[in-house]
C-alpha cells in the first residue's frame, strides 16, 4: 500500500484508525471494518505495524480519531455525536499514549465528537481544552491536525473557533484550498485561450511517387 501511494505522488497517508471498538454496533468505524479490534493492545500492535510499513515507503501517517470514536452510537459525519456516556478514555487513549511515546505519530486527527467529561462546551475538533490538556500537556505532543474541508464554506462561528484552537493549521488548510482554486481557474483560462486560438490549416498530404516509365 505504501509503495502504491508513493508511486502516485502521495507522501502523507491519513491513517491508521486507532479507534478501539468499545461499541460493537458503532456505525462510524466499527461496523464498517475500520478498526483493528476491541483490544487496545491489539490496536496498538497493528497500528504500529501499519505505521512502520508506511515509514518504510517514505510516507507520513496520522493517528485518528482523537480522543476516540469507537464508543459512539452515531456517525459524526451525519451530525452531532455525544460520547459522554459511552466513552472509555482509559481504553480509547491507550493507543495514543503508546504510539506517541514510541514516535509513531507524525500527526493526530481529531474527532468531531462531544464529551462533556472533557469539555462541556464543544466537540474535540473545536476544543482547545481537549487538545491542550490531553495531547499537548499530558502527551507532550505538538502536531495536531484538524482537517477542514472547503474551509471557506464553513460557518463563520466555526471558523472563529478553529482559528483560536489551531491558527497555523487553519491558515494552512485555507491556503491549500485557495491555491487549488487559483490553479483550477488558471487551467480553465488556459483551456479557454487554447480553444479560442485559430487552428492552423492541415498540412497538405504529399503526393504519392509516380510510377517509373516502362
Amino acid at each position: 500500500m505504501g509503495a502504491t501511494l508513493r508511486d502516485a505522488g502521495i507522501n502523507w497517508n491519513l491513517a491508521p484508525v486507532v479507534d478501539v471498538a468499545v461499541n460493537l454496533t458503532n456505525p462510524a468505524v466499527v461496523t464498517l471494518g475500520r478498526t483493528f479490534g476491541a483490544d487496545p493492545q491489539q490496536v496498538i500492535a497493528r497500528a504500529r505495524a501499519f505505521v512502520l510499513g508506511m515509514h518504510e515507503a517514505g510516507l507520513r501517517t496520522t493517528l485518528k480519531h482523537f480522543p476516540g470514536h469507537g464508543s459512539s452510537r452515531r456517525d459524526s459525519h451525519a451530525g452531532f455525536t455525544d460520547v459522554s456516556d459511552t466513552a472509555s478514555l482509559k481504553v480509547e487513549l491507550a493507543p495514543y499514549r503508546r504510539l506517541i511515546a514510541e514516535g509513531m505519530a507524525a500527526s493526530v486527527m481529531t474527532a468531531h465528537v462531544f464529551n462533556r467529561g472533557i469539555d462541556p462546551w464543544g466537540p474535540a475538533t473545536l476544543s482547545r481544552f481537549t487538545i491542550n490538556r490531553y495531547l499537548r500537556d499530558k502527551r507532550r505532543y505538538a502536531i495536531v491536525g484538524v482537517f477542514v474541508i472547503a474551509a471557506v464554506l464553513t460557518p463563520p462561528d466555526v471558523i472563529s473557533q478553529l482559528a483560536l484552537a489551531f491558527p497555523t493549521l487553519l491558515l494552512y488548510e485555507v491556503s491549500i484550498y485557495l491555491v487549488a482554486m487559483v490553479e483550477k481557474k488558471k487551467a480553465k483560462a488556459e483551456a479557454a485561450a487554447a480553444g479560442a486560438a485559430p487552428e492552423a490549416p492541415p498540412a497538405p498530404e504529399s503526393a504519392p511517387p509516380s510510377a517509373p516509365a516502362t
